[in-house]
């Protein structure tokens, strides 16, 4: 074994800085506070361009929708206006179908002959 010298009971800080020049390492751009703000500030303008397009597709969704439903309440209108009007004409209606069916079939004739031809004098 090797004989240390005594160790002092106080620690104490060194008198002087040794006089070498730090190596400075070039740390990832990640760590870079401007390289963050960038990339924040490029995130925060594709945020507020996709909002617009959201919006934009909004309104045109809106736009369907008030059509559809206005197709809908047209349709539902016609289905009301027409039961009305077949309850309406429902007499003349079942007279006209009778009369269509009951009528007696069309007889064929017999095509007519031509006239006999007529000697010359």
């Amino acid at each position: 074994m090797t004989n240390r010298p005594p160790r002092e009971a106080q620690n104490t800080t060194p008198n002087e800085l040794p006089n070498v020049t730090p190596r400075v390492q070039n740390l990832h751009d990640t760590s870079d506070i401007r390289f963050v703000m960038v990339e924040i500030g490029k995130m925060t303008t594709a945020i507020e361009g996709l909002q617009d397009k959201v919006d934009k597709l909004d309104a045109n969704d809106r736009k369907i929708q008030s059509g559809i439903s206005q197709i809908k309440g047209g349709l539902i209108v016609a289905g009301i206006a027409l039961g009305f009007l077949g309850w309406l004409f429902s007499d003349q209606i079942s007279a006209l179908r009778t009369t269509i069916v009951s009528a007696p079939a069309p007889t064929q004739q017999a095509p007519a002959q031509p006239p006999a031809p007529q000697p010359k004098p």
